[in-house]
């Protein structure tokens, strides 16, 4: 999947390119999830972090994996963000790519749970 994200004023873009094991986890099984961003625009584009969004069943938060402080990506460049965690409860559980931009605003956090996918866990 790709999608391109970004604050249209500064024309700068974020792809996405995104993946997850989809076998059936059970109750304490580590599931993981990795993405690639990568900056398709012509200016640097720079991240106060980069993490995975969730949501348990009873949809509470439970975002994991963050990383890649104060990240710069240069135009073209990549980043590889790979995390894991331990689900311990059984239903469907959302899961995301996330990120957010230094000085950014609400809408450069999660831009909206974009390309959220459901992962069902067995009890």
């Amino acid at each position: 999947m790709q999608q391109a994200v970004g604050d249209a004023a500064k024309r700068t873009l974020v792809a996405l390119r995104g993946s997850a094991e989809r076998r059936e986890p059970r109750v304490n099984d580590r599931i993981g999830v990795s993405f690639t961003l990568q900056n398709v625009g012509p200016k640097p584009v720079s991240f106060q972090t980069t993490f995975v969004g969730a949501r348990n069943p009873a949809g509470e938060n439970r975002d994991f994996g963050y990383g890649h402080e104060r990240l710069t990506l240069e135009p073209n460049a990549t980043v590889l963000v790979k995390a894991n965690m331990i689900v311990d409860a059984p239903g469907i559980w959302q899961v995301w790519p996330c990120y957010i931009l230094s000085g950014g605003r609400d809408e450069d956090y999660c831009p909206t749970r974009w390309r959220a996918f459901p992962v069902r866990v067995a009890p």
